[in-house]
């Protein structure tokens, strides 16, 4: 995809001219990131690395992987530009030391499919902790710039009437239902950043995403929205149709 790809790079070169961006500020620069090898990290380290290239902005990326190969893969044709790109192989419940000094951390790695929040509740709640308060701890070590962490719309909970949410917006989460673990994770370690910049004063900062979508969804990828996709890549309609009929029968059963 990368450059070759006119849409792609059209993205790319919107991103790098965009005006509220402070490009500057990230000059001589490194960016450690979790989470690399997923949509947005992907979407993400495409953007630093053109802008890297092309808009003469030098910086470092640190990307943390599990698999060195499949990033790689990943990444072949971000590396074969020689874009400022290196892999740091461990994974969230253990990461590794890195010796360079860390300016800015962007902490979006996490478990994101639902089955998993349900089968392993335990797992999410303690692999989502873990790592962020490392990541904090480090981002406290190194004095860094700045840490981003990537939460999601689900610390909302369920909202029950069509209304406009914003940040004061209450939660509704069932602490007593183990899929929460997802979202009450992501609200603690919310309240985590909030504790760190009180309290040690690291520029810790939460953002609550919603569906993302963009280049780099893979194959293997079972959200919905990815099955629309490769339906409609496929010239199929059997996904929408069997989505529909799930959606209408979830409803019948709450409606009865």
């Amino acid at each position: 995809m990368w450059i070759e790809n006119k849409i792609f790079q059209e993205d790319m070169e919107n991103i790098a001219q965009a005006a509220y961006i402070p490009w500057e500020q990230l000059m001589h620069k490194t960016l450690f990131i979790t989470g690399a090898t997923g949509l947005i990290g992907f979407n993400l380290i495409s953007a630093l690395a053109y802008v890297s290239l092309y808009k003469n902005i030098p910086l470092k990326i640190i990307a943390l992987v599990r698999d060195e190969e499949q990033a790689k893969e990943r990444f072949q044709e971000i590396l074969a530009t020689e874009a400022p790109l290196k892999f740091v192989v461990g994974d969230l419940e253990n990461i590794p030391p890195v010796s360079e000094r860390i300016d800015y951390i962007i902490h979006g790695g996490s478990p994101t499919a639902s089955r998993y929040f349900a089968e392993h509740p335990v797992e999410t709640i303690m692999i989502n902790l873990k790592s962020a308060t490392h990541l904090l701890e480090l981002a406290r070590k190194n004095q860094s710039n700045s840490f981003l962490f990537l939460s999601s719309m689900e610390v909302y909970g369920g909202i029950h009437c069509r209304e406009k949410i914003n940040e004061q917006h209450a939660s509704f989460v069932d602490t007593m239902v183990p899929r929460s673990s997802y979202p009450e994770v992501k609200r603690m370690v919310e309240s985590l950043c909030a504790c760190y910049a009180d309290e040690y004063g690291v520029p810790a900062k939460s953002i609550r995403l919603t569906q993302t979508f963009g280049a780099g969804i893979r194959k293997s990828d079972n959200r919905v929205f990815a099955q629309f996709v490769h339906a409609a890549m496929n010239h199929e309609n059997r996904v929408c149709q069997e989505f529909c009929v799930n959606r209408f029968n979830k409803q019948h059963r709450i409606a009865a």
